[in-house]
């Protein structure tokens, strides 16, 4: 069994911000997945064997909105709120114990959880995530098949999906994401995800067109993370998995940063504050004995 670790938090410029970290409780029993706020106080988790986590009091006290006889059971791997009441999830069981082959949905509430409608399903493939870029456009992407990314688009809020004339073919034969190895930017209208081939894609239309960006030598990228609040042509962005690399330039250029990221495991995870603090979670060995780590002085990027 592998251990989640959080590792550290790191600056990208030449400031460094201080800011508080609560522990928040849920008191669920199951792995917990994916997470979106909708608001300061409205926030959502998601997690294993259709577990559903709603807050009102920003993190304070959990709701345990599981049970929907809908959803049951599945593993829910990413959620997305849309709004205080309308909210997206995505699950991704194995249906087939010989082949392996997973069958992807999409359900969806207006009614912050109370009912759940199914919107979405496709079979052979792995739902990993969905975004919103307003209350009406999103996206859902999925694991390749044939050679084709599985990528679908909304132009309602998530009642409808359709994938006609999106076209985003795979690197490499085995290549793939995983759950929730994405950014998005609304004020840019941008999506990026992740593959385990030394690469991410980008979107800058709603996902109808799509470009690729290899970051030399990094192998798995698991977590994205990039700058919101400057122009597209220079934003600030890191990516990590096997290492941590980063650009100053919208990746037209990259930066090993590996060394800072300490310990042994893949990075699986970065979650930013305002983007000049960033935390990064690593997955550790199960014969690896460190601790969780939070370095709020780590040494600058810059």
């Amino acid at each position: 069994m592998k251990r989640i670790l959080l590792l550290i938090v790191i600056t990208i410029s030449q400031l460094t911000y201080s800011h508080d970290w609560w522990e928040r409780n849920t008191n669920s029993k199951k792995d917990l997945l994916s997470a979106s706020a909708a608001t300061d106080s409205v926030a959502w988790i998601c997690g294993k064997e259709g577990t559903l986590l709603l807050t009102t009091s920003g993190g304070k006290t959990w709701r345990d909105m599981s049970g929907s006889p809908i959803i049951g059971s599945n593993d829910l791997l990413g959620i997305f709120a849309i709004n205080a009441n309308e909210v997206l999830t995505t699950a991704s069981p194995e249906t087939d114990p010989n082949t392996h082959e997973t069958t992807t949905y999409i359900f969806r509430t207006a009614d912050r959880g109370v009912s759940w409608a199914k919107v979405f399903t496709q079979k052979g493939t792995k739902g990993l995530g969905i975004f919103m870029f307003d209350q009406k456009h999103g996206i859902f992407y999925a694991n390749p098949i044939n050679g084709r990314w599985q990528i679908w688009l909304t132009n309602d809020g998530g009642k409808t999906w359709d994938s006609t004339g999106v076209r985003l073919m795979a690197g490499s034969p085995d290549e793939k994401s995983r759950p929730n190895s994405f950014d998005g930017n609304q004020d840019f209208r941008i999506f990026r995800f992740g593959t385990n081939n030394s690469r991410y894609y980008e979107t800058m239309d709603y996902g109808k067109t799509w470009k690729t960006v290899i970051v030399p030598g990094s192998g798995k990228i698991n977590a994205i993370a990039f700058s919101s609040d400057s122009g597209y042509a220079k934003q600030y962005g890191l990516v990590a998995g096997t290492g941590l690399y980063r650009t100053l330039d919208s990746g037209k250029s990259w930066q090993n940063m590996t060394s800072y990221s300490l310990g042994k495991g893949e990075l699986v995870s970065m979650i930013q504050h305002d983007f000049w603090e960033i935390l990064i979670v690593r997955e550790s060995p199960e014969n690896d004995p460190q601790y969780s780590q939070l370095l709020p002085s780590f040494p600058r990027l810059s």
